[in-house]
């Protein structure tokens, strides 16, 4: 069981922050906690070894009560650095797990003046400056996927919020309002890939479509929704969602939008509404071999992308598009009697559009990025991370003893042993052996029923040397998962024939 904490005043002691006084700014502190925290700026290095902490829930406890203590004296240098020390880098060379950044200083800042100012985005009056700010920062994000003119944006407090938020959109024009005014169930079915990010068959339950109407989709060898398929169920009429994948969390695969939009060049609006996932791959507008994907996007009715994903943002960070202010309108429908329901020039009162009331200026993060480190340097190491996942890619495949699913459209290498039946267990002995050296760490996927390593590279710190390197520790510890599996005897399962190609 967790610890309580215990309220401390500062230079020691229980209690408020002073005896008999109200909580209020103290701008002597701050400064001191800013001055402190500017450790944070080393965290762009390899600054141990290890890429993960390594530490128990037990010593993990024990850390916490030292950085309590160190804040109770006012040591904020060394709450800090205990922190970090205890704490997973994800600026660290070896770590190639998940989709997370180390975020950029306009982002960490970014989130800092937000926080400061704290203002309330649901109106334009108590946020102007941050809401013009929000809108620019939309804007920009609008014209650099490729959408129409026409196309409205909010920021959302992450993919899961904007795939619900739009599944709700959708619903809502469908049904004509029948679920939302009366309570009624949805009679909508959602189309999606098999790989599709789990919130949507989520954001299908919330809003009460339900999950046995969302139909997963067969895909291709390399992980691209089956169009074919999805063409025979809108044959059959009704009400459809269909939900494609800008990048889908598995295997980073986009779906072929273009060859969607070019089979279907007119929807009926009242019976389909197309909404892309592009929450991981929307950072990848700038790659050439996904134009033709991208020039496809202002077709839907909704495209949500997560810039604190490959776009070097800090957690959350999520814009979510729709093809118009009509479509848009279809998010919610309700009376606020203490609110405003205006529009200032291009500033409409968000809690119109938006399911959060109270949001966090987030895009103040994008924007101060944008105007520090620039758009231009951020594309060019996205691409870098396209190019590294491509070398990495065909590294693999050069191993007979490997299998690498599909073909990499973003920063996502997935890869098992090939050795028949025995290969999950082999491919899951290979995973260990790879975390256990400490200076890597890799993720996991189960795919096509198979145990597949994870590799996704969202360090722009990352060379080609350090992919060649991580290549060769692939097949050392290759043949390390052989010497233990015949010290133990263990070819008679049958895995004798993977042995014997390591060897």
């Amino acid at each position: 069981m967790a610890k309580p904490m215990t309220a401390v005043t500062p230079g020691g002691g229980a209690g408020p922050s002073a005896a008999g006084a109200p909580v209020r700014w103290d701008g002597t502190r701050y400064e001191r906690l800013l001055q402190a925290s500017s450790r944070f700026a080393a965290l762009d290095a390899d600054l141990r070894p290890e890429v993960m902490p390594g530490q128990s829930i037990e010593s993990l406890e024990r850390c916490a009560d030292r950085i309590e203590g160190h804040l109770a004296d006012e040591a904020y240098e060394l709450a800090v650095q205990t922190l970090i020390d205890t704490s997973v880098h994800y600026s660290h060379s070896g770590y190639l797990n998940q989709q997370l950044n180390f975020p950029l200083p306009g982002a960490v800042i970014g989130a800092l003046w937000g926080a400061a100012l704290n203002q309330g985005q649901a109106v334009f009056s108590m946020s102007p400056m941050t809401s013009v700010i929000e809108r620019r920062a939309l804007t920009w994000a609008q014209q650099r996927l490729g959408l129409g003119d026409e196309a409205f944006g909010i920021s959302c407090g992450g993919g899961s919020l904007a795939n619900l938020s739009a599944m709700l959109a959708a619903r809502n024009r469908l049904d004509a309002w029948g679920a939302w005014d009366r309570g009624q169930p949805a009679d909508v079915t959602v189309l999606v890939s098999r790989h599709a990010h789990y919130s949507i068959a989520r954001a299908a339950a919330i809003v009460g479509i339900g999950t046995a109407r969302v139909r997963a989709m067969p895909t291709d060898e390399d992980g691209r929704i089956d169009l074919a398929a999805v063409f025979e169920v809108l044959a059959e009429g009704g009400a459809c969602i269909v939900c494609l994948s800008a990048g889908t969390t598995s295997t980073g695969t986009f779906d072929d939008m273009a060859g969607f939009f070019e089979r279907a060049p007119t929807l009926d609006p009242a019976r389909v509404w197309v909404h892309v996932d592009a929450a991981h791959g929307g950072s990848f507008y700038s790659c050439p071999h996904l134009a033709r994907q991208f020039a496809a996007l202002k077709r839907a009715d909704s495209v949500c992308w997560d810039l604190h994903k490959v776009f070097f943002q800090s957690v959350p960070l999520s814009f979510l598009f729709f093809k118009d202010r009509h479509a848009a309108s279809h998010a919610s429908r309700h009376s606020t009697p203490y609110l405003t329901q205006e529009c200032a020039g291009d500033y409409p009162d968000m809690h119109n559009w938006t399911l959060e009331c109270s949001r966090h200026a987030n895009a103040i993060k994008l924007w101060l990025s944008l105007h520090t480190t620039g758009a231009e340097a951020i594309e060019r190491d996205v691409r870098g991370l396209h190019a590294l996942t491509v070398t990495l890619s065909e590294r693999l495949r050069q191993n007979a003893r490997l299998t690498v699913y599909g073909q990499p459209d973003t920063n996502i290498v997935c890869f098992r042993v090939a050795s028949g039946v025995y290969g999950d267990g082999i491919t899951q002995q290979l995973f260990d052996q790879l975390n256990g050296t400490r200076y890597w760490s890799v993720g996991h996927v189960h795919l096509d029923g198979h145990f597949f390593i994870k590799v996704c590279f969202m360090n722009p710190r990352m060379t080609e040397a350090l992919v060649i390197e991580f290549a060769s520790e692939v097949e050392r510890q290759l043949r390390t998962v052989a010497a233990v599996m015949l010290v133990g005897d263990e070819s008679a399962d049958g895995s004798h024939e993977f042995i014997e190609a390591v060897w």
